[in-house]
């Protein structure tokens, strides 16, 4: 978790136009996911959490000032982008790729609990990580929330797998789905308040239980300062080719 938080740092403080430095954290975060076994299309595919952050930048390309190139798509039709918008565009999309990343690469290869202990042995304050994890164990009591509201439309959708498009089905289909939405919010906080009155009456004062904390050994230290260099030298190498 270290490793992770100061490598998303130093990513972020990299420089618009440095791609070698870009290139080479790629490269470190590849070979991560390579030795942890996770698999290189699991980690890629999770990282298209991007895309709202690219959105959210794209306006850049046309808004940012000169020099503006112009581009004709239809006859007169002519947009202009901006040279420092494309690029602070790009900068953005590429620096954020490789931030969610390493938030993959950390929650696919580490446990949620040990990801909890770790938190606490950083000194993260208690009620933020209390939030977390009750956040994690309530998001699977949605899901199965969630799972018996689908449930019970598959079984009065008979329509469902017959080929042929009925439009007056599709209609009810999309109006129950919305009800649902609604039906899983009451749901969910019913479900909520019986399972913190159980957790209450089974002695919860604001802390789950404690887990055990183990401290780094001297092979963990040296794999951390190891990392920790190669993400220093890449920010340095960063800072003197970009910009």
């Amino acid at each position: 978790m270290i490793f992770i938080l100061v490598f998303i740092i130093f990513v972020g403080l990299l420089p618009e136009g440095a791609w070698a430095a870009y290139i080479l954290d790629l490269s470190l975060i590849l070979s991560l996911t390579l030795t942890s076994r996770i698999g290189v299309n699991l980690v890629l595919k999770r990282s298209l959490l991007t895309l709202p952050f690219i959105l959210a930048a794209l306006p850049l390309i046309f808004w940012d000032p000169q020099p503006q190139i112009s581009i004709v798509l239809i006859r007169d039709i002519e947009i202009y982008l901006s040279q420092t918008g494309c690029l602070r565009f790009l900068a953005i999309t590429v620096k954020s790729w490789l931030c969610i990343q390493a938030a993959v690469l950390l929650t696919a290869s580490t446990q949620f609990s040990e990801i909890v202990t770790a938190m606490k042995q950083l000194r993260v304050p208690i009620i933020i990580t209390s939030i977390i994890e009750l956040m994690w164990r309530y998001l699977f009591i949605i899901i199965d929330e969630a799972q018996c509201l689908t449930q019970a439309r598959l079984s009065r959708s008979a329509n469902d797998h017959f080929p042929s498009f009925n439009l007056r089905f599709h209609i009810w289909q999309a109006r129950v789905t919305g009800g649902m939405a609604g039906s899983l919010f009451l749901r969910s906080l019913e479900r909520s308040d019986r399972v913190y009155a159980a957790m209450l009456s089974r002695g919860y004062s604001g802390d789950l239980l404690p887990t055990e904390q183990l401290p780094l050994s001297k092979g963990n230290w040296k794999i951390l300062g190891v990392g920790l260099f190669a993400a220093g030298l890449i920010l340095l190498i960063g800072l003197l080719t970009g910009g």
